[in-house]
């Protein structure tokens, strides 16, 4: 006979009961059934409050002895792994991730213990104003600068002297925005010289020295390999043919794995820890959320850095679907994501609460693609009617910027040949958005793998011919729109392109930073035409360091 309890708190320890109809039908229980019941309940609740309560007074040492029990039972499976097989790039991946793991978790483990000792640490080094000091750091940018010239000198200017243009590029858009500054009197070259030379060191060590191109190659590899876990979902929702459809369910699905994924290492504290590691004396102005307390104090100028260095990057979830659009060797140098971490309860509702945020981007990126082809194929049949009005055939968007634009290009260290195409892409970007320019792009790369395959299936690589900026092959009647960019060419446009800065952007940034500062709102227009010119001009002064030193393996 089984009797169903459900118990009434009468007060903080005592506890009433009352019985309901037994499970074979009986209306009531005997008062030996409901003895035995109020006994066993009791105890049990006995039990649990013992239980709580030694937990919640013990709870930090339960939590170290159960996380050093799976620091344990991992280096165990790890242990095993390492002697069970050491040979393969599955072996050398379990390994190096589990010494940078490590790496990681000691450091985070330092930085809580003497977070005050490292902070202060940090502060008189770079704070340091003694002349001893003064001196170290004048030998060490005389020390750079020597090594960046030699370097040059020896391994670009004498195996591929073309590539030098770049650094005219680089010289012009310093010369022109210094003179074009607000008040030129008050640059500040240090940072200004440091920022260069991190960026020819990360670019030597990615796209000149073979070992490290091979690492970030491979770590490209293995973000491809990750974001194509999205696939699953849009197969789910979509079918089999999702692909059909590439931007609405092939890269737009990335997005939202990408925000949920994310989520869930902030929830975990994955993503503080890396950063507080990597980027700790940074990370105060690694977004708008995270410097909101200070946006209300800063100065013009330090609102036109912030606005910059927005135009100047992307967030990590629109990375994801850039390279959807076709993957290329050189990796993004500068990544910002911007999703905020929220308190959530469990990592269930943190992979959820991301995936939900995502609509909002989502839809933005959706709605702002459809709208700016649409008006960019209404911009071009206008211009095509008025210039075919003239007698002059072929006259659009894109054939415009192509001979505007097409300095900027060439100073970049563009292939000549591709000055006018990149100069178009360039030209979409900045008065489009960046998300069509890389839809052109990724065409223009599918376009040339068709051609290499076209001309080893019929060896005949004569057989096809341009026409008007694009390939026709003769053999099969096909037509690649666009043409091909050589791989330097493609590179340069990579790097260029993977920006926030365009027209449409500034109207975004002004409604989010006006929110997240309203007594700011007043100035925020003034500066953001300055700031949008200045993101892009960045963009491109990272493609001259890519132009400069790229090498084709």
């Amino acid at each position: 006979m089984a009797v169903v309890l459900s118990v009434k708190q009468t007060g903080e320890d005592n506890l009433g009961f009352e019985s309901h109809e037994l499970s074979n039908g009986h209306p009531e229980a005997t008062n030996e059934d409901l003895e035995y019941g109020n006994s066993c309940s009791r105890g049990v609740y006995f039990i649990q409050q013992s239980v709580y309560g030694a937990y919640k007074k013990n709870k930090n040492t339960v939590w170290i002895g159960i996380y050093i029990f799976l620091t344990l039972l991992y280096f165990l499976y790890f242990g095993y792994a390492m002697y069970y097989e050491l040979d393969g790039e599955p072996s050398w991946r379990l390994l190096i991730c589990t010494i940078l793991a490590v790496i990681l978790i000691v450091l985070n483990i330092l930085w809580y213990v003497y977070d005050e000792q490292i902070t202060n640490a940090y502060k008189k080094i770079v704070g340091s104003k003694t002349g001893s000091d003064g001196c170290s750091k004048a030998a060490l940018i005389i020390g750079v600068t020597i090594f960046i010239v030699v370097y040059v000198i020896v391994d670009v200017a004498i195996d591929y002297p073309q590539n030098l243009i770049a650094v005219v590029g680089q010289a012009l858009y310093i010369i022109l925005f210094y003179i074009f500054s607000t008040n030129p009197a008050k640059v500040r070259w240090h940072p200004v010289f440091w920022g260069f030379a991190l960026q020819y060191v990360f670019a030597i060590i990615i796209l000149r020295w073979y070992y490290g191109y091979q690492a970030f190659k491979w770590l490209g590899d293995r973000v491809a390999e990750f974001l194509a876990y999205a696939d699953e979902g849009a197969k789910f929702l979509f079918g089999d043919v999702f692909e059909e459809h590439f931007f609405a369910f092939k890269v737009l699905s990335i997005v939202v794995f990408f925000y949920s994924f994310i989520s869930m290492m902030y929830y975990l504290g994955v993503m503080q820890a890396l950063i507080r590691v990597i980027a700790y004396h940074i990370l105060n102005t690694e977004a708008p959320l995270l410097i909101k307390p200070f946006l209300s104090e800063m100065t013009k100028s330090e609102l036109h850095a912030v606005m910059t260095g927005g135009f100047a990057t992307i967030a990590g979830s629109v990375l994801g679907a850039f390279m959807s659009f076709g993957k290329q060797k050189s990796p993004k140098l500068a990544v910002k994501i911007f999703t905020a971490w929220k308190n959530h309860r469990n990592i269930v509702e943190a992979a959820s609460a991301g995936a939900t945020s995502s609509i909002k981007m989502v839809a933005g990126i959706a709605v702002n693609v459809l709208a700016f082809l649409s008006i960019l194929k209404m911009v071009n049949a206008t211009l095509t009617w008025f210039g075919e009005r003239a007698g002059v055939e072929g006259v659009t968007f894109q054939f415009i910027c192509s001979y505007v634009l097409y300095p900027v290009a060439f100073f970049m260290g563009t292939e000549t040949v591709d000055c006018r195409k990149v100069a178009e892409l360039i030209g979409i970007k900045t008065f489009i958005n960046e998300f069509v320019a890389y839809l052109s792009l990724s065409e223009i790369i599918a376009n040339k793998v068709k051609l290499a395959n076209y001309t080893t299936f019929y060896n005949e690589t004569g057989d096809w011919f341009w026409d008007k900026g694009n390939i026709i092959l003769k053999q099969t009647n096909e037509t690649l729109n666009g043409g091909i960019l050589s791989e330097k060419s493609t590179v340069i446009a990579t790097y260029a392109l993977c920006g926030f800065s365009n027209i449409g952007s500034m109207g975004i940034l002004l409604g989010g930073l006006g929110a997240l500062a309203p007594s700011k709102r007043g100035v925020l227009p003034k500066i953001v035409v300055r700031a949008v010119v200045s993101g892009t001009v960045a963009c491109f002064l990272t493609a001259c360091i890519a132009g400069l030193l790229f090498k084709d393996y």
